[in-house]
């Protein structure tokens, strides 16, 4: 437990500078006119990742899901900052959700991505918008603003599951409907 602990504060230090440095990055592409991302664009944005690879599915889950656009706004017009890492969540999760820790009043919730379990863009976008609609429960939830907070909101909320931890029904509706949606998008795609 300790040892997660401290590899879980670890990934937020490395996982805080690379984002910080991320934003810097895309406010120069900005500046030189480059087209505009929902997701990495500007440095005030609420949802940062530094991984290529987590950035594109965010972007395709936003042009091919409904849904997981409704999600990004939502979390866009919060008072909340979420950083999308790579890395294994173990027990062959492809993502979960870390940590919640604060910045003065805002909250930063921390979400951990792995880019290569997702078989096809659609496994990973639904896996990232399962993750999203957590964000959004926290979000949900003003008072929630540590890791035993948010272990107390899925301890009312969630249910458990084998192997330890907890999950929500809306989690996985909402992760079924983005595959769905974007199955939907990429069959209407192909069609033209």
């Amino acid at each position: 437990m300790a040892k997660r602990a401290r590899n879980t504060a670890a990934l937020m230090v490395v996982g805080t500078f690379l984002c910080v440095s991320s934003a810097r990055a895309c406010d120069r592409r900005l500046a030189s006119g480059e087209a505009q991302s929902l997701t990495t664009s500007a440095g005030d944005s609420h949802i940062r990742s530094p991984s290529r690879a987590i950035k594109e599915a965010i972007d395709y889950g936003v042009e091919s899901s409904p849904t997981f656009r409704d999600l990004v706004r939502t979390i866009e017009s919060s008072d909340s900052t979420l950083y999308l890492l790579e890395g294994n969540c173990g027990k062959n999760r492809p993502a979960c959700f870390a940590d919640v820790t604060t910045a003065g009043q805002h909250r930063l919730l921390w979400l951990i991505i792995s880019p290569d379990r997702a078989a096809h863009d659609w496994d990973l976008v639904g896996s990232i918008g399962h993750e999203l609609r957590h964000a959004v429960e926290v979000i949900e939830e003003p008072s929630v603003r540590s890791a035993g907070e948010k272990f107390g909101l899925y301890e009312r909320i969630g249910i458990h599951v084998p192997g330890g931890g907890f999950e929500t029904m809306a989690a996985m509706d909402t992760g079924l409907l983005i595959r769905e949606e974007v199955h939907k998008f990429e069959r209407q795609r192909k069609s033209k």
